[in-house]
C-alpha cells in the first residue's frame, strides 16, 4: 500500500460500478518532507488486485539496473 500511496502520480478513466473514482491526494510530512499522497478515500476504492498491480509496475519503474549502478 505505501508503494501505492506514495508512489502513484495519477490515473485517468479509473471506473468502479460505472462511477469515475476521481484522483485526490492530500500532503504528508515524511522524513521533514512535505510530499503527496495518494488520499486513503481512493486507496480504499482501488481493489487489491489493482493495487498489487500498481505497486509491481511502481517498483519496476524505479528501479535501477545493473548497468547504471556502475556508472
Amino acid at each position: 500500500f505505501s508503494i501505492v500511496k506514495y508512489g502513484l502520480k495519477g490515473f485517468r478513466n479509473f471506473k468502479l460500478d460505472d462511477k469515475e473514482v476521481e484522483f485526490k491526494v492530500n500532503k504528508e510530512k515524511v522524513f521533514g518532507n512535505e510530499i503527496e499522497a495518494v488520499s486513503d478515500e481512493v486507496l480504499k476504492a482501488i481493489p487489491l488486485y489493482a493495487i498489487a498491480e500498481l505497486s509491481n509496475a511502481i517498483w519496476g519503474e524505479n528501479q535501477v539496473s545493473a548497468e547504471l549502478v556502475k556508472n
